[in-house]
């Protein structure tokens, strides 16, 4: 997995509430959940990350439900994607 730089890091970690070596182990689980992510960690907002490795069952959850609802989707498409406003999801 790619690594994050290490202020980076530290940003996502503090939002998270995590030491700077959890975190980084959050993130690479975070990835293993949902592996379209690894690519688009280093793009994604620190609050945005930090929610999500807080909370790595509700990002499994989030993948199925996309993966169910539509299959060929990919389902770790977010807010730092371009695609055309029509398929655009709302995120938090």
């Amino acid at each position: 997995m790619k690594r994050l730089k290490h202020e980076r890091l530290d940003e996502v970690a503090a939002a998270a509430g995590l030491s700077p070596f959890d975190a980084d182990a959050a993130i690479a689980d975070l990835v293993t959940l949902a592996p379209g992510l690894e690519r688009r960690v280093a793009s994604l907002r620190a609050a945005d990350l930090a929610r999500m490795i807080t909370d790595p069952r509700g990002v499994a959850a989030a993948v199925m439900g996309v993966k169910t609802a539509l299959p060929t989707a990919d389902a770790a498409v977010g807010p730092g994607r371009q695609c055309s406003p029509r398929h655009r999801m709302p995120f938090n």
